[in-house]
Parts: structure tokens; sequence; C-alpha cells
């Protein structure tokens, strides 16, 4: 029956600074060079992706009609070309350092080895030889920002987290709103909300008053709804991560829904449950091609025949 609204700020992924970004890329630039390439991917045997490439080598047949003819990837119509990729994007495709650099290493319209992945044997051809990343160039840097984001979110949140526990120190030593400006964040609310686990339909929802996503992943967080329905007026939480950052939370309200509205909710709920199973029933039995309907024919027998 108790629900409570909150005070929220949040640091989201987009605040992680750009020069965090460029300090990231000055180390591992290593990792953004890219290379223009075409491949031809066989399954069948090393021995018949020896002949191929050797074919091309000779000359007596080209690096596309190769990949026309025999390779079985996505790029095969367009005969091999994958156009120009991160040394970061191809890494999943070999085994070891060793073969991707020698990838790397090829100049202009040199064939690589037949290399040996997961999906097959491969052969690359160098379209133009490998680049360093522009690291001043914005595009360079958004691309190295969404890796960071997809691959290093741990460097990412303990940024945030070290930021946000300087925003909690600003806002107990002043005010919510005060830190919120010194440290160029919004202040918004949620709505009011019971211990929602899930955001189930017939509770009110986890969910900002602006109706953004933002609060999406806080439903789905026990440590969160505890801390939160933990906290005594004024209080401020502790940072907490959420899908798209890094979360501080004050206690704006709390209210206790009137006797009639709880009472009405516990006489819906074993009807809301039972339809639910049916809908279980359905979906996963009734359904299913496994099912076999034999209604009809067993009543009839069994009891329109007695």
């Amino acid at each position: 029956s108790e629900e409570r609204a909150f005070n929220y700020a949040l640091i989201g992924y987009d605040d992680f600074p750009s020069d965090q970004v460029s300090s990231y890329a000055d180390v591992n630039a290593a990792q953004f060079r890219k290379i223009k390439v075409s491949r031809i991917t066989m399954k069948s045997s090393r021995e018949d992706a020896e002949i191929v490439r050797q074919q091309i080598v000779d000359g007596t047949a080209t690096f596309e009609d190769q990949a026309r003819n025999f390779s079985s990837d996505a790029f095969a119509e367009e005969g091999g070309d994958m156009g120009w990729m991160e040394y970061s994007a191809l890494a999943a495709d070999f085994s070891s350092n060793a073969e991707l650099e020698a990838l790397f290493l090829l100049q202009k319209d040199q064939i690589s080895g037949v290399f040996d992945t997961s999906f097959g044997w491969v052969i690359y051809r160098a379209d133009e030889a490998a680049t360093d990343p522009d690291l001043e160039d914005p595009d360079t840097l958004d691309s190295i920002r969404s890796y960071m984001e997809r691959f290093e979110r741990g460097r990412i949140e303990d940024y945030l987290l070290a930021s946000a526990e300087g925003y909690v120190t600003t806002a107990t030593e002043l005010s919510f709103q005060e830190a919120a400006d010194e440290y160029g964040l919004d202040v918004k609310k949620t709505d009011s909300f019971p211990i929602n686990f899930g955001n189930v339909y017939y509770f009110s929802p986890v969910q900002s008053s602006d109706g953004s996503s933002e609060l999406g992943s806080a439903a789905y967080d026990e440590t969160l709804l505890t801390m939160l329905f933990n906290l005594e007026e004024g209080d401020i939480s502790e940072p907490i991560v959420l899908s798209d950052g890094v979360g501080v939370f004050q206690l704006a309200d709390q209210t206790t829904l009137p006797e009639e509205e709880v009472e009405f909710l516990g006489d819906y709920y074993p009807f809301i449950a039972q339809q639910n199973i049916e809908q279980d029933l359905n979906s996963y039995i009734l359904a299913s091609d496994a099912f076999e309907d034999n209604f009809t024919e067993v009543f009839t027998e069994f009891f329109l025949n007695q």
C-alpha cells in the first residue's frame, strides 16, 4: 500500500568525457586500425581452400569469381567485398593475434594464406593497405566511444560511479538541486510507485515522470528497490548503475493507498493470476505442434454414446 516518489539525477554514458575517449584511443590506437578487404569462406576442407587460393595467385581465376563460385558467406555475391573493417571488428574471426597481424601487414592486392576459423577456411585479399586511425576525426572518436560502451563498459561505469560519489558528497553538503547545478545535471522526478518488481502492470510502474525510458531497468533491480524503500526523508541514496548510466536518488514524498483500493487489488490479483495460467496453458501446451486434440472424439465415445 505504500507508494513513494523520488527526485533523481542521472549521470549518463553520454557524460563520459571526450578527453577520456581520446586518452583510451591514444593507448589502444592499434585496435582501431582499418583495412579494406575481400573474403572467401569455404566450409568443405582446407585442401579445397588451398586450391581456390592457388588459382587466384596463379592468375587462372579472379578473386571475385572464386568468391561468387565457392564462398559460403554473405559477401559472396559482392565478389567477397567486405569494405573497410576495423581491427577490433575482425578480431573474433581469428584464433590468434599473430594471424590477425599478418592480415594487417598485407599490402594492396596481396592475398593472405588460408586461415582456419570457427566458421570455415578463409582467404582474404587486401583491397587497400591498413591505415592508422585519425584520432582528430570526430567520427572516429564517436566510433571509439561506441566501442567502449560495448566492450569497455566497466571502465566507463567506474568513472561515472566516481563522479556520482562526488555528487552525493556535494548534495549532502549543499542540496540535491545545488549539486545538480554544480555538476550540470537535471533533477528529475519519478511517479509514485510501490515496490513493483518487474513493473507488474496492475501496480503503479517504476518510471520517470517525463515518460523517458532511462529508468527502464530500475524495476528489475532488487538492490535498487530495497535501497529506495529504506530511505528516510531527505536521505540521498548511494550511486547505483542503471541501463543508461549511474543514478542518485532522494526521497521526495510517500503516500499510502486508500484501503478500498488495496482491497480491490487483493480481490483482483487471483483473477489475474488465473488468467495468466490459462494464457500459459494455451501458449505452451494447447498451441504446441506436439499436442493432438482428441477431445471431441473422446467425449463422443465416453459420454454421448452411453
